[in-house]
């Protein structure tokens, strides 16, 4: 009997560590608000520039990004991706107007399927507008226009 008791003692304590690790390696992270976290100013040509919001509130798709979108085969899923964690281009960005919600930034990644896909997305205040989505791989024949 005492062998039994010994026995569930050490698997209660093997949970109880097991449960610390766990929480420890998955649960110990800082957390962050989605909504509200935005990227550090870039230096470009020793002028910063403005990262745009990757976590708005609400994302807009343009009529021109939805056509775009379903004749390459490229959901919704795979464009946030893309803006959350895609590489800025700036050299395909429109960053140097000063006018609020003019800015054009191009955001480039790989889709699940492995597309290179590069998306063109204005933002504005809490919303960001996807404008258009490009495979820069594969020359599609949208009839987008």
């Amino acid at each position: 009997m005492d062998k039994e008791v010994l026995k569930r003692s050490l698997l209660k304590f093997a949970a109880v560590l097991l449960i610390i690790y766990v929480g420890i390696k998955f649960y110990d992270k800082p957390t962050e608000n989605k909504t509200t976290k935005t990227l550090p100013s870039i230096v470009v040509n020793k002028e910063p520039v403005s990262a745009p919001n990757r976590f708005p509130k609400k994302i807009i798709f343009s009529k021109h990004a939805k056509c775009r979108m379903e004749c390459r085969q490229i959901d919704s899923i795979e464009v946030d991706d893309i803006l959350r964690t895609g590489k800025i281009n700036f050299k395909k960005s429109d960053t140097t107007t000063t006018q609020i919600c003019k800015k054009r930034y191009a955001l480039e990644g790989q889709t699940r399927d492995n597309q290179n896909v590069r998306i063109i997305i204005a933002p504005c205040e809490d919303k960001l507008t996807v404008i258009t989505v490009i495979d820069l791989d594969t020359d599609w024949s949208c009839n987008c226009r």
